[in-house]
């Protein structure tokens, strides 16, 4: 008989923390608000609420040509190697620094680097456009040719 695995429902708990905005709509942030999902492994996750309003960002120009600078970033399944032995899928951040620097920062305390995989996503969203573009260029050449 297998052995079953026993799931306990994960601990979730909210902070919320404060900000403001000044008299200039610059964005003073003391914290953001995290909503911290603890499982039974001890696997800890952070998921962020990013400020996101058009009214809080300046310098705003599109992000274009994805597609080719996405190919020198590949995925990976892997293991922490200080963590269980269980897999996950990501990338290597030093791959992302090479074309995304403002994607990826020095985390906090340790020597180690971490990816912003909320603005990997927004990169990523671009290259689907860009690939509905290209596919509706083709599609409206495949029918020319076949008339």
């Amino acid at each position: 008989m297998k052995p079953t695995k026993k799931y306990l429902k994960p601990k979730i708990t909210s902070k919320r923390i404060s900000s403001k905005l000044n008299s200039n709509h610059k964005a003073e942030y003391s914290a953001i608000e995290d909503l911290l999902i603890s499982d039974v492994y001890a696997n800890t996750i952070y998921i962020p609420l990013i400020f996101s309003d058009q009214n809080m960002k300046h310098n705003i120009s599109h992000v274009e040509n994805v597609l080719d600078t996405l190919a020198s970033i590949d995925a990976f399944r892997f293991s922490y190697r200080n963590k269980n032995d269980s897999q996950t899928i990501g990338v290597m951040a030093q791959d992302v620094q090479k074309t995304y620097p403002e994607l990826v920062k020095k985390v906090s305390g340790t020597p180690y680097l971490g990816v912003n995989y909320a603005g990997l996503t927004a990169v990523l969203l671009e290259a689907v456009k860009e690939l509905q573009t290209q596919n509706k260029e083709l599609m409206k050449r495949l029918t020319i040719l076949e008339k």
